[in-house]
C-alpha cells in the first residue's frame, strides 16, 4: 500500500474502516476492515487480499452476524 493518497497527496495511515455495500435493495455494512485511510480526504485503499475477502463476504451475505435499523432519508423530500 502507498504512503501517499493518489487523490489529494495526503498521508495514508493503516486503520480499520467501515465498508458499505449496496446489493439490490439490501445494504450490507462490514466493520473492522483493514485499510489504508487518507488523513486528509478519507479515501480508503485496500490490499488485494482484503478486496478478495470483501467479495467473499458479499457472496456469502446469508451469514450476517447482526441486523440494525437504518434511517432512510429521500433527498428530494427534504432538500430546501
Amino acid at each position: 500500500m502507498r504512503n501517499t493518497c493518489v487523490f489529494c497527496g495526503g498521508e495514508i495511515e493503516h486503520r480499520t474502516a467501515r465498508v458499505i455495500e449496496e446489493i439490490g435493495d439490501e445494504i450490507i455494512v462490514v466493520e473492522g476492515v483493514p485499510a489504508g485511510v487518507c488523513v486528509r480526504c478519507g479515501e480508503k485503499e485496500f490490499t488485494p487480499a482484503t478486496i478478495r475477502e470483501l467479495e467473499r463476504i458479499r457472496r456469502e451475505r446469508g451469514k450476517i452476524t447482526a441486523r440494525r435499523a437504518v434511517p432512510v432519508v429521500e433527498y428530494g423530500k427534504l432538500a430546501a
